[in-house]
């Protein structure tokens, strides 16, 4: 089974943003850690790629040990987002029966699940991995991704560009 995640998504509904870069890599060693232990006690092991905005990482592409636990660790390049490499690593794994994305963007997850891949909230995926490695879930749920990446559109000039994108019309609506 394939487990593609959202690498600061799934951080952010973890905790607050970080302030510093220092910090930022201890988000991200610490959720690597939380992944290698969740994965450990899974009775299923999945294969585990996390992906992060890679904005000025020198390294694109390592593959870490976690608790026995090989992970995947994907920088995107400058030129793209971290979504955008996730939508390609989904479309290439495609044919793979078993492939979860996790992530609690919204156009990510309506692209995802429009092609036909399962998708899991961040949030929800957090609180199982604590639960499986017996770390109590935070009471505050909070998560810091900017409001229009979970609420979605909901700008009427949007809703109207996309409606015109697929063609339909006020008369379709009121049918």
């Amino acid at each position: 089974m394939l487990l593609i995640i959202d690498g600061y998504n799934l951080i952010f509904a973890n905790h607050n943003l970080p302030s510093t870069p220092k910090s930022l890599e201890k988000a991200r060693r610490n959720l690597i850690q939380m992944l290698g232990q969740y994965n450990h006690k899974k009775q299923r092991k999945y294969q585990i790629i996390i992906v992060f905005d890679g904005r000025d990482q020198v390294i694109n592409k390592q593959v870490e040990q976690e608790a026995g636990t090989p992970i995947e660790i994907i920088f995107s390049p400058n030129d793209l987002t971290a979504d955008m490499v996730i939508k390609n690593l989904a479309a290439k794994n495609k044919h793979q029966k078993n492939i979860t994305v996790i992530t609690s963007d919204n156009e990510l997850n309506q692209h995802l699940q429009l092609a036909g891949v399962y998708t899991i909230k961040s949030l929800d995926f957090i609180d199982e991995v604590k639960k499986t490695i017996g770390i109590p879930p935070y009471t505050k749920k909070q998560i810091t991704e900017p409001e229009e990446k979970i609420t979605g559109v909901n700008d009427e000039h949007q809703v109207r560009a996309w409606v015109e994108l697929f063609g339909f019309t006020e008369k379709d609506s009121k049918e």
